[in-house]
């Protein structure tokens, strides 16, 4: 999370000196709904983090227990992305080619950041 603090604080140091929200810019919005029939049960939150050219995003949820999941959304399907033995798992970008880059936190304070293709 501090990563993505630096990286917004970063950005916005780029930006010159203006009021945010004077114009409503043309967006399209996709939702993120959450049903039984989807893998992801009992979310306490969502939160997409990126998306390619083909529609795929991606992202990490909350679970009822207050640990985070990577996911991937495709084609109206939300998929866990978990990285083997860790504790929470972020997913935080993908490219074009469908390769996701993240990280994992681990019970002992250990973390990997990764690189995974998900078929």
């Amino acid at each position: 999370m501090r990563t993505r603090y630096i990286l917004y604080t970063f950005l916005l140091s780029l930006l010159p000196s203006t009021t945010f929200g004077q114009t409503q810019a043309n967006c399209k919005f996709l939702t993120f709904a959450v049903s039984s029939s989807d893998t992801l049960l009992e979310v306490n939150g969502i939160s997409p983090s990126g998306i390619n050219s083909s529609g795929v995003a991606v992202g990490e949820y909350e679970d009822s227990e207050a640990f985070f999941h990577g996911f991937i959304y495709k084609n109206g399907v939300f998929e866990n992305v978990i990285y083997p033995g860790s504790r929470n798992t972020f997913v935080q970008g993908i490219n074009n080619v469908g390769l996701i880059t993240g990280l994992a936190f681990f019970s002992e304070g250990t973390n990997k950041g990764f690189i995974a293709s998900c078929q």
